[in-house]
Order: structure tokens, then C-alpha cells, then sequence
């Protein structure tokens, strides 16, 4: 019998690609390539697009279920976002990799506390979890690289 697949699944998956695909070019020796130019940038930028849409993700729980949600959810989310924004305009030398997999590792744990409260689906939640399992070995492993 068939498995049978959401699209938000489909496109949560299809979003590792391009994490997948950097971090493969940083392991076939590739700093930049053409048409993409710096690989470093690529995963840089298109990371911190996914953090910061993730981050609005919790305002769509917010929205939806405004009796049970934790006080602190929206503030969190901002905050999060913001600090990636900051992250990303520090010096080159930071390890911006490195601090969108730790991002994506605290947006998880709070996706673990709304799963808790019923807010979410374990459905959900356990797509979140293999699709931040792919996401953080590429930018762990790209870290190393960039």
C-alpha cells in the first residue's frame, strides 16, 4: 500500500535541494560555479530566506490557534528572525552556516513544545524533524567549507 504524501511534505523535502546540492559542490571542491557564482553566498542567502520564513511559520500557529499559544511565540519569532538577519550582515568570518543550523535546531525544540500542546500534528512535526536532520548535516558540513 501507497504512503500517502502531502504536498507540504513534498515541498519541504524539495526545499533540502538546495542545501543539498551546495554542500555537495563543497564536497566536490567547488567554491563557486558558474551561473550560481560564490556557493558560500548561495547557501548563505538561500538559508537565511528559509529561516526567516520558518520564524513566520509560528505567527501562522498564532493566528490559528490564539487561546493555547505560548505568550512568548510571536516574540520568539521575531526575535529569531532578526538575529539571523544580523548574523548574516556580521563579518564574513562568522560562521553563518554554522548559526542557521543552530536556528533551525531551536525552531525543531519549539516546534517539540507546540506538538505538546496539540498545536501541531505529529505528522508535521516529524516531517520538520528529517527535513532539519537534511538541512543542518549540509550546512554543519558546509560550515567546514565556506
Amino acid at each position: 500500500m501507497f504512503h500517502h504524501v502531502k504536498t507540504y511534505q513534498y515541498y519541504a523535502f524539495l526545499g533540502t535541494l538546495p542545501f543539498i546540492g551546495c554542500t555537495l559542490l563543497f564536497l566536490m571542491g567547488y567554491k563557486a560555479y558558474p551561473i550560481l557564482g560564490s556557493i558560500r553566498q548561495v547557501i548563505e542567502i538561500y538559508g537565511l530566506v528559509i529561516g526567516s520564513f520558518m520564524a513566520g511559520t509560528f505567527w501562522g500557529v498564532a493566528v490559528s490557534c490564539k487561546d493555547k499559544i505560548p505568550k512568548d511565540l510571536l516574540l520568539f519569532s521575531n526575535i529569531w528572525a532578526l538575529i539571523l538577519w544580523v548574523a548574516f550582515l556580521w563579518p564574513p568570518e562568522l560562521p553563518f552556516p554554522w548559526i542557521l543550523a543552530f536556528a533551525f535546531f531551536v525552531y525543531l525544540w519549539f516546534d517539540g513544545e507546540l506538538l505538546k500542546r496539540d498545536l501541531i500534528s505529529d505528522e508535521y512535526f516529524q516531517t520538520r524533524f528529517k527535513v532539519t536532520l537534511i538541512v543542518n548535516a549540509c550546512l554543519i558540513t558546509s560550515g567546514f567549507f565556506s
